[in-house]
């Protein structure tokens, strides 16, 4: 298990034969079977926790209301502090989801299998969501 956050992006990085830990480190996006990954950490605030946030899209425009209405029954009656969360991206608009990982609890491989997993999530949302030509 991880206790430090370099530590985890190196090892990771070495997992995955990526050159370019310390921009994930500083929270750069990697794409994940389509997906658009960030991780953020901020030991200041929490020492132990780690976000990851998936862009998704922007809503389609004929399913707004009702897109951004399951969104935000989701985050009350699902939300139970670790995530998923929904929101809107405050730089483009895009819905974003954000789960919140625990440091300890991860290693490379399984933040790896989260990536992948948040991903798998990411792509049944936008089969169900999404005209197919705005993938």
């Amino acid at each position: 298990m991880a206790t430090n956050f370099d530590e985890l992006i190196s090892g990771f990085c070495t997992l995955k034969q990526l050159d370019n830990g310390e921009e994930l480190a500083a929270g750069a996006p990697l794409s994940v079977n389509g997906a658009c990954c960030s991780l953020i950490y901020n030991k200041a605030l929490a020492a132990d926790v780690v976000f990851l946030y998936v862009e998704y899209a922007y809503a389609p425009l004929d399913r707004l209301a009702a897109i951004y209405k399951k969104l935000l029954r989701q985050n009350h009656l699902d939300f139970d502090g670790h995530g998923p969360g929904y929101c809107i991206s405050p730089t483009n608009g895009k819905i974003v989801e954000l789960t919140r990982l625990a440091l300890s609890d991860l290693t490379p491989d399984r933040l790896a299998g989260t990536l992948v997993k948040h991903a798998a999530r990411w792509q049944r949302w936008c089969d169900k969501n999404l005209p197919k030509s705005t993938i």
